[in-house]
């Protein structure tokens, strides 16, 4: 198997490293920087990536940047609709951020009738955007982000609860797990006290009433707290210290994921695969050396047929198109060359989408030009009542405004705002937010939407209501009910 390249962040450092698997796998750091927090990630990773050329790369992420907790939830179907919600208020209420300035994702554990165990991870939504931001731009794909506590438990793949105390000189952790779950996980690397680590080790073993027999792994070498300091639970050095490096890479042997991707989607609103992006998939889909040599032949010729496919469908939409121009045409014209008596002509192409107050006197009878985003329709007061043409309906750009805050007047001032926008017709909808905290004001979009449009929206609302105007993380689904989504908060 060939050498994997991973990204290893701590609160303090970040490490670019290969990973050479085998029967005696080890870890060769190639580069390492210093990075504060307070200054950000992105000149740090920017180098990175200058120094290192690289297209894809896991991360290894310490868990004093991520929240991992499991919490117990009492959600009923039919009252909550979506069981984010009540995952959401409870991880409000546990963590010290706004739900809106983190960015979290779930797993269920278990659960009978209403009472779900969940696994839930959090992280900074700031941090995360810049470490996304910053490596599309250098043009590196990230395969996966975990936390040291996940790749352990993967490694651990205990059907009892374990303890895993890990010491490195990268990262120190202790957490607890059970079937591939975090129960409970805290940063060690900057605790300098043994008494600390005991208490948890206590309040563990009292909170999850774990047994004197239960096994604590302890890995690597602590000058804070030895094997022999912990009395509570039965010892065993079993962890290597590339274990949660191993444990990283079973992820991307996997085919299913059974973990936090830490793409973070399942707490937001996800956006659903076009019908194009899963055709595109089925191309792109990686196949085996070996699968790939014995469909080589195959695919020379499905290539082949389906690029002939492709032109022919191209050449009839082309002639369809003229086709249907011709019969249109010619149908017009026989419709004025029948008429009985001469009579005012207007032709309705020259009449512009946005000239609303450009009306006939009623005496003529001839043309009614109804409001933007309706049908425009030609008729002859002596025909026979037939439609010479018909105007396409254009389609008006739907906006969602939801208050986040708990002052009215907050959503009526952004309303105010965007009457001052100049993009064409509009349909707008107003509701309430589901949480009414919002610090920030969000804008989230379609992927097809109009980017311009989309800007002119950020713009305005930048200058006119409020200068903490950001993007949201996610695009909207096609099927969603607006094109737009704005989410109002405090000015």
């Amino acid at each position: 198997m060939k050498n994997k390249n991973i990204l290893v962040i701590t609160n303090k450092e970040i490490q670019y490293v290969e990973v050479k698997t085998g029967k005696s796998p080890t870890v060769e750091v190639k580069y390492s920087l210093k990075w504060k927090y307070a200054n950000g990630i992105a000149q740090t990773l920017n180098q990175i990536c200058k120094a290192h050329k690289f297209k894809s790369v896991s991360i290894l992420i310490s868990d004093a940047l991520i929240y991992i907790m499991k919490m117990d939830v009492e959600y009923y179907v039919d009252k909550d609709g979506d069981i984010r919600n009540p995952i959401s208020e409870k991880l409000e209420k546990s963590i010290p951020e706004h739900i809106s300035d983190v960015i979290w994702d779930y797993k269920i554990i278990s659960h009978t009738d209403r009472h779900y165990q969940i696994e839930v991870a959090a992280m900074q939504r700031k941090l995360y955007d810049e470490i996304h931001n910053t490596l599309d731009h250098c043009g590196v794909k990230i395969r996966h982000i975990k936390p040291f506590s996940v790749t352990l438990s993967r490694v651990v793949n205990a059907d009892k609860f374990t303890v895993v105390l890990y010491f490195s000189t990268v990262e120190s952790v202790l957490v607890l797990v059970k079937n591939n779950f975090v129960y409970f996980a805290a940063s060690l690397s900057d605790v300098d006290d043994k008494s600390y680590i005991r208490n948890m080790l206590n309040y563990l073993k009292n909170k999850y009433e774990l047994q004197d027999d239960t096994i604590c792994l302890y890995s690597g070498i602590s000058k804070i707290i030895k094997p022999t300091d912990i009395d509570m639970f039965r010892v065993k050095k079993l962890l290597i210290e590339v274990a949660p490096y191993i444990g990283l890479l079973k992820y991307d042997q996997s085919v299913e994921e059974d973990g936090f991707s830490l793409d973070l989607e399942q707490g937001n609103i996800k956006e659903e695969e076009s019908f194009i992006d899963k055709i595109l998939s089925i191309f792109n889909k990686e196949e085996t050396p070996s699968e790939a040599k014995k469909k080589d032949k195959d695919n020379n010729k499905g290539s082949s047929t389906m690029i002939l496919v492709i032109v022919l469908v191209i050449m009839l939409a082309i002639m369809g198109f003229f086709l249907y121009k011709y019969f249109k045409d010619n149908s017009v014209d026989s419709v004025n060359n029948n008429k009985n008596a001469p009579s005012q002509s207007i032709n309705t192409s020259n009449i512009k989408a946005e000239n609303n107050a450009n009306k006939l006197d009623a005496n003529n009878n001839n043309v009614q030009n109804v409001d933007m985003g309706t049908k425009t329709v030609t008729k002859d007061d002596n025909s026979s009542g037939d439609i010479v043409e018909k105007k396409a309906e254009v389609k008006k750009l739907e906006i969602r405004v939801l208050n986040g805050t708990t002052n009215r007047e907050n959503l009526d001032s952004a309303l105010s705002t965007l009457t001052l926008l100049k993009i064409g017709p509009t349909k707008v909808n107003v509701g309430e937010a589901y949480t009414t905290d919002y610090t920030t004001t969000y804008i989230y979009y379609k992927p097809k939407a109009d980017v311009d449009k989309v800007n002119k929206i950020y713009d305005i609302l930048k200058t006119n209501y409020s200068k903490k105007v950001e993007f949201g993380n996610k695009k909207l689904a096609e099927d969603y009910p607006a094109d737009i989504e704005i989410i109002v908060g405090t000015p």
